[in-house]
């Protein structure tokens, strides 16, 4: 058995990387990049995960000192629910559901507590009057 080796697509020259490889067609890779470190999807909006994380852990702490981020939280449980969304139809990027996600967690735990503290301050006002 003799092994046969294609000697029309072996590369003689080293290729310089910036160069476009006639061998793709039409599409250029380097049209996927940005720049050298972000890779950029076409056609998708970029994910928020990041930013819904820090807005979860703020309203949360927020909340716990006085009651001024609990709305808050509503809008970004809302901006979360509405991301992990267009992910799940690939209309944004998914590689941030994770944060998303833990994002959402933390602002939906924050709806609770700002919920629970209005129950509780209502019945102690009540109690008081």
């Amino acid at each position: 058995m003799e092994l046969v080796v294609d000697q029309s697509a072996a590369m003689t020259e080293p290729r310089n990387p910036h160069e476009h490889d006639p061998r793709l067609g039409d599409h250029d890779p380097r049209a996927d990049f940005d720049d050298e470190f972000t890779p950029r999807r076409r056609g998708q909006l970029p994910h928020r995960g990041p930013a819904l994380l820090a807005l979860g852990i703020v309203c949360l702490v927020l909340t716990l000192i006085n009651l001024a981020c609990g709305p808050l939280g509503f809008i970004a449980w809302f901006m979360a629910t509405s991301d992990l969304k267009k992910m799940r139809e690939g209309r944004m990027d998914p590689d941030g559901r994770g944060l998303t996600r833990a994002g959402q967690f933390l602002e939906i735990a924050t709806v609770v507590l700002f919920l629970f503290l209005i129950v509780v301050f209502t019945v102690f006002i009540t109690l008081i009057i």
